[in-house]
């Protein structure tokens, strides 16, 4: 997981002119991913929905709410609101993606928390200026409506700073090396995210791209990586040392397995180099064994199970 040490304060809160009809009848939304944000009763005054120990008021949601449908009403006019597409109507759609996005912010901002995850002097001051001139720029009616105060508003914006500052993306090499030149790291530690983590750290090591950024691989070394990783080069560790080994044999194909197989006996076990391993108990079902070794990696060793 990689956290940033910048501030990105995008002005996601603009004023506009209110549109109750955007919260009537609001009962859950949900996202594509399944996440589900829940209405119910036993909340505190103006308390919306919880996650965690945090929770979203009325006036947050007003706030978002509120924002995009100006967004919308400022692009396509108030008559986009007529638009519906297989009977769900646009401002159910825009409903539920808020209260979507409401919730992801707030769990962000909960992980960014449980990281320790904080604001430097600056970043706090962005927020504060941030918070002060949307406030400013909303009229009576408008904070009365959405029972907007500088606080909150304040607080909104610093959640969202703080969401911002824990990055969810791919673990691809071509987005780990986009953070790294970003956020400009003295480490990475490749030991935490498994399987990814390890090859992202080696390929990252041995392709010169940590040298040339002056990153250091914490915890162990590519070559540790691809010793306990490549199987060749485990077998001949091992075999160097008098530690005693299975029989094997590294294979590039389906054909040379099978061939393999048949001379030390079944059950084997298939273990395609940097991924994992699975089982075989037959000399029917190995030949059908498309494994991550051979399409990846185009090495795996079979060994006696």
């Amino acid at each position: 997981m990689f956290f940033k040490n910048r501030c990105h304060i995008t002005a996601v809160l603009v004023a506009g002119v209110l549109g109750i009809s955007m919260v009537t009848g609001l009962t859950a939304c949900g996202s594509s991913d399944g996440t589900k944000v829940v209405f119910t009763t036993g909340f505190g005054k103006n308390e919306v929905f919880r996650i965690g120990d945090e929770s979203c008021s009325k006036a947050e949601i007003m706030i978002y709410l509120t924002t995009t449908q100006n967004q919308y009403e400022n692009v396509y006019g108030t008559e986009i609101w007529n638009t519906s597409l297989n009977g769900v109507t646009l401002e159910d759609n825009v409903k539920e993606t808020v209260l979507a996005r409401i919730a992801q912010i707030k769990t962000m901002y909960l992980l960014a928390k449980e990281k320790e995850v904080t604001l430097d002097e600056a970043e706090e001051a962005k927020v504060v200026q941030a918070a002060k001139e949307y406030y400013s720029s909303l009229n009576d009616t408008e904070i009365e409506a959405m029972g907007a105060t500088e606080e909150i508003v304040e607080n909104l914006y610093r959640e969202y700073a703080m969401a911002d500052k824990v990055y969810i993306e791919p673990l691809t090499l071509e987005t780990v090396k986009r953070i790294i030149e970003k956020e400009k790291p003295d480490s990475i530690l490749p030991t935490l995210g498994g399987q990814a983590g390890l090859n992202l750290g080696m390929e990252l090591d041995e392709s010169g791209f940590l040298a040339s950024h002056d990153v250091k691989l914490l915890g162990t070394t590519s070559q540790t990586i691809r010793k306990a990783e490549d199987r060749q080069e485990f077998k001949d560790t091992m075999e160097k040392i008098g530690e005693p080994c299975a029989p094997s044999l590294v294979v590039r194909n389906i054909e040379d397995g099978v061939a393999f197989a048949k001379k030390i006996g079944y059950p084997v076990v298939l273990r395609p180099a940097y991924s994992r391993s699975s089982s075989c108990t037959s000399s029917r079902a190995l030949p059908t064994m498309r494994t991550p070794g051979f399409a990846a990696a185009n090495r795996a060793v079979s060994a006696v199970s």
